[in-house]
């Protein structure tokens, strides 16, 4: 692993270099018992400079829910710019995105660890600006149209939605459920308190 991984960071990727090798960390141990010690030596590098490029496996976590939300997020647009209402649209990427993340060890673990869905859910943070340029132009088309809650705000629609992922995936653990009813359940308590009355 560590050849592969140095053969990508003399490509000139080493910062994806160091993200692949803290993404193999947090699968090996976790998210919360894998350390910067941990990062180093998986990515090939010194301590020292690791801390040059991340400053805190924090900063490292915010790089990897930047770089999976892209990639999951323009998988999902394709699935629900189909959907003509915004109500419709929020529960099928609500859905989808639950069950990528159920299926997927290294985006669950994003989503289950406290600081990357409280950065995510911040408006501030690039994780968030990354989830607004994807859901923003829909939701505030939602809001334009009367279909969503217009006193909330985009952004507090996007923290909203993004902090009950974790709730979901609680949902999916604790019991088998089918689409169907992962679709009631969204609709009724997730999706519902967003929407215009």
């Amino acid at each position: 692993m560590t050849a592969a991984i140095l053969s990508k960071a003399d490509a000139g990727t080493h910062d994806d270099a160091i993200l692949d090798a803290a993404s193999a960390c947090f699968d090996r141990y976790s998210v919360r018992k894998t350390t910067m010690d941990d990062i180093a030596q998986a990515a090939g590098i010194s301590r020292a400079t690791l801390y040059r490029y991340f400053a805190s496996k924090d900063v490292i976590l915010e790089r990897l829910s930047i770089r999976e939300t892209e990639r999951v997020h323009a998988g999902m647009l394709k699935h629900i710019e189909r959907h003509d209402r915004a109500e419709d649209m929020l529960v099928e990427c609500l859905l989808l995105a639950t069950r990528t993340a159920h299926a997927n060890p290294r985006l669950r673990a994003l989503f289950e660890h406290a600081s990357a869905a409280a950065q995510a859910a911040n408006p501030r943070s690039p994780v968030h600006a990354v989830i607004r340029s994807s859901w923003g132009r829909l939701i505030a088309q939602g809001v334009e149209r009367g279909e969503l809650a217009g006193d909330l705000g985009i952004d507090a629609i996007i923290g909203w939605l993004v902090l009950s992922q974790g709730s979901l995936l609680a949902k999916v653990d604790a019991m088998p459920v089918d689409d169907a009813d992962l679709r009631t359940f969204i609709r009724r308590f997730i999706v519902s308190p967003v929407l215009a009355r």
